[in-house]
């Protein structure tokens, strides 16, 4: 197995790559803070606050299940910059082997906390990437839905606790949540993650051909979706098989090239929570 701190730093272009990432992250961060000082939601008549007067009671309310996404997005990436920041070696002294000298982090660690990341900021786009309102409530819906049953999942094994019982939800807690659980199974949808990530996708490439950002095949970001999420999922759960993955050429893939994907997604979902939490201007 090769070194725990091989990301794949073997060039002047991967240190390129690398420090541009860096950077745009600290732009994913000054997103959050300008959202965070209009008070952590929606400023009254903008899209997030709309939506969140559309959502219906439920178990998981679109005030928590959407601000952790986009904190989840900032803190995710700001400690993985951290990490490379103290780690990354002078340009002067660049060899393949200057991180593995340093010995700092661990890039299966900042695997799992990009996997994080990368969907959380997928969850942000599939929210509010849609350009109708219809369509984003659609969406938000199907991430509550899809937050509820994680929870639900919580509970079911919390229920059955005989020594730790404190930790047990209450009979009131439990039935009050499963009300609301009955009144919204009309909507008969189960949107799991591999399909929000082909759809976010979809919106990302529209997001930015429409800003001008360039345009980069849905498709091609949504198969770069897939194998992330199953290559970095393989490495949360401790798993083998992702160093038997092919074209593994560092931690494994190309940390440098994974990263920098997921740091573009993050971007562009803090853009869209920025944009969705403005109030319409009066003209």
């Amino acid at each position: 197995m090769l070194s725990i701190a091989d990301i794949g730093l073997n060039s002047q272009e991967d240190y390129d790559r690398l420090e541009s990432s860096l950077a745009q992250i600290d732009l994913v961060i000054a997103l959050h803070d300008l959202v965070t000082r209009r008070g952590g939601w929606g400023e009254p008549g903008s899209d997030i606050d709309r939506l969140g007067l559309a959502m219906p009671p439920h178990p998981v309310p679109l005030d928590r299940t959407l601000p952790a996404a986009w904190s989840a997005t900032r803190v995710s990436l700001e400690h993985i910059q951290r990490e490379l920041r103290a780690a990354l070696p002078p340009r002067r002294s660049l060899t393949p082997t200057a991180l593995r000298r340093k010995h700092t982090i661990f890039p299966t660690v900042l695997q799992t906390v990009a996997r994080r990341s990368l969907l959380a900021s997928a969850r942000c786009c599939y929210i509010l990437g849609p350009d109708s309102h219809d369509e984003r409530i659609e969406n938000a819906l199907d991430m509550l839905d899809q937050d509820a049953r994680s929870q639900r999942r919580h509970y079911e094994a919390m229920d059955r606790f005989e020594v730790l019982s404190e930790l047990r939800p209450t009979p009131e807690l439990v039935k009050g949540q499963e009300a609301m659980r009955q009144s919204l199974l009309d909507r008969n949808k189960r949107v799991g993650d591999e399909v929000m990530l082909k759809k976010s996708a979809i919106l990302i490439e529209e997001f930015l051909r429409k800003s001008g950002d360039g345009e980069l095949p849905a498709k091609a970001i949504a198969e770069h979706f897939t194998w992330l999420f199953h290559v970095y999922s393989g490495v949360a759960h401790a798993w083998g098989w992702p160093w038997m993955a092919p074209r593994t050429d560092s931690a494994p893939g190309h940390f440098i090239a994974d990263f920098s994907t997921t740091v573009s997604v993050g971007h562009i979902a803090l853009r869209l929570v920025d944009q969705r939490s403005m109030a319409p201007t009066t003209q």
